[in-house]
C-alpha cells in the first residue's frame, strides 16, 4: 500500500494543544483572542477545531517585534513602595 503524500508545512492544521505549545498560550487565551478577533479563527473538521500553519505564520510574522507593546509597563523601572 502506497502512503499517501505529506502536505508541506504551510498546508498543515493544528490542534489547539500543538497551538498552545508553540504560542506559549493557555487554550483559554487563544479561545478569547479568537473572540475579540486578535488571532485567526479555526476551521472544523470532523468537529474539531482546528488552525491553518499558513495564517499562523503569517500571524506571528504580524505580530512579532522586538519591543514591547506600548501599554506594556517596562517592570525594570518600576520601584515598590516598601
Amino acid at each position: 500500500m502506497k502512503d499517501s503524500p505529506t502536505p508541506p508545512d504551510a498546508e498543515r492544521f493544528l490542534g489547539k494543544p500543538e497551538l498552545s505549545a508553540r504560542l506559549g498560550f493557555d487554550p483559554a487565551t487563544i479561545s478569547r483572542k479568537v473572540t475579540t478577533g486578535e488571532f485567526p479563527r479555526p476551521v472544523y473538521i470532523f468537529g474539531r477545531a482546528r488552525w491553518r500553519l499558513a495564517e499562523i505564520l503569517a500571524w506571528e510574522a504580524a505580530n512579532v517585534s522586538d519591543k514591547p507593546p506600548a501599554q506594556t509597563r517596562n517592570l525594570r523601572n518600576v520601584t515598590v513602595a516598601p
